[in-house]
């Protein structure tokens, strides 16, 4: 188990600085405990990797457990600023793995900025796409510069995937708009209905709507 930092609200703390072995020179590690959280200062990737680090392969294996989650661009820029000036922090690295499972990586982005710094990169990303009628479907992409890197093919399939996961979504919050105007109806309703109860004269029913901050009368 990866040692930690427990704090009173269940956050995780990196306690993983290993920039003093020397001789470590494979590691997979989720991101997490080398940066700590996006909310809280994350720190640098060329400060805690070991100076013999040839392969890293980076996860995101805890976001979902504990909330590790980080904006694309909090871990594209963090991996911008290690690889840009990777052969005085890490002399002897020869590949970067990122296995991103709980994020939405930018992945061109990402292989952009592997193939500027010259080194092997591995990206391995899988999202479900949520089916509201039937089974869901995970989709998964496998990127690196030996298989011909982000080819033609993956970024029509990603497009076609993210404009799934749009639909889905929308038809989600559409949906969520009705159920809400729905019980806003009832509710405005049933306050109708116990106004005509409480006064006869349609003036003093309309006043006492009014001031109970009811919609007007054609949408409630």
């Amino acid at each position: 188990m990866y040692p930690y930092i427990a704090t009173e609200t269940g956050a995780l703390f990196s306690v993983l600085k290993l920039r003093d072995f020397d001789k470590l020179a494979k590691l997979d590690v989720p991101l997490a405990l080398l940066i700590g959280h996006a909310d809280f200062n994350p720190g640098q990737l060329a400060d805690v990797l070991p100076k013999g680090l040839e392969h890293l392969c980076l996860n995101d294996d805890v976001a979902g457990a504990f909330h590790f989650e980080w904006p694309t661009s909090t871990i594209t820029k963090n991996l911008e600023v290690w690889l840009s000036n990777w052969r005085s922090v890490t002399p002897h690295l020869q590949t970067v793995e990122l296995e991103l499972s709980n994020s939405r990586p930018d992945l061109m982005a990402m292989e952009k900025i592997c193939q500027k710094a010259g080194v092997n990169y591995i990206i391995h990303t899988s999202h479900i796409l949520p089916s509201l009628h039937g089974e869901d479907r995970c989709t998964y992409y496998r990127i690196s510069n030996e298989e011909g890197g982000l080819g033609a093919a993956n970024v029509a399939d990603m497009k076609a995937d993210q404009e799934a996961r749009y639909q889905i979504e929308r038809r989600e919050a559409q949906r969520a708009r009705e159920e809400s105007a729905e019980i806003a109806r009832a509710k405005w309703k049933a306050v109708w209905n116990a106004i005509c109860e409480a006064h006869s004269s349609p003036r003093a029913r309309d006043r006492a709507y009014r001031e109970a901050g009811g919609p007007p009368i054609g949408k409630r």
